[in-house]
């Protein structure tokens, strides 16, 4: 075989694994995008209104226990705000920490591509099905992907259920002004 003709057959088969690679990419991209997307935006919002919610009642909180006795059932409720509060910002901060991870799948993929080449290679030199010998690999380059969607998932449900609680109580020491 002359040595064009192996350079021509190895680009061929180049351009096939790397097609592969970026058609299973977009492919997941495709998928899952619009949901990390919404689950990043709906994170950003959880910690703009926690930390403005903290930094609010901590501004005012003088004032928010103006009438309280120092025993008073309000300052603890208060301070239970504040710590619903931090867990709320802490939660979505390590959600979008997480969910950053999985911006990394291109350059999973993309680092993956040598062994790709010679898994293909060796695949069709033994007859198999080339393209179904790299599942294998595209498996590996995204499992790694799940426990940080997962987590990213599980934080942001957490974020989102300390705000309200901190919202909940918060709303009764309000109520109790009206008392």
């Amino acid at each position: 075989m002359s040595t064009d003709k192996q350079y021509e057959e190895a680009d061929d088969f180049r351009h096939a694994v790397a097609d592969t690679a970026v058609a299973t990419q977009k492919r997941l991209a495709d998928i899952h995008g619009p949901q990390w997307t919404a689950r990043r935006d709906v994170a950003k919002t959880v910690l703009s209104l926690a930390s403005a919610t903290l930094v609010l009642t901590v501004t005012f909180a003088d004032k928010l226990l103006q009438a309280a006795s120092p025993g008073s059932t309000k300052l603890s409720a208060l301070a239970w705000v504040w710590v619903a509060l931090l867990v709320s910002v802490a939660a979505t901060l390590t959600s979008l920490t997480l969910a950053v991870q999985l911006e990394s799948l291109p350059a999973r993929i993309i680092s993956m591509l040598p062994r790709m080449f010679e898994t293909f290679k060796t695949a069709r030199s033994e007859g198999e099905h080339p393209i179904r010998a790299l599942d294998p690999l595209m498996q590996a380059a995204t499992k790694p992907l799940r426990p940080y969607d997962q987590g990213s998932w599980w934080c942001l449900l957490i974020g989102l259920l300390a705000f309200f609680i901190a919202l909940a109580i918060l709303g009764s020491i309000g109520f109790s002004y009206l008392h």
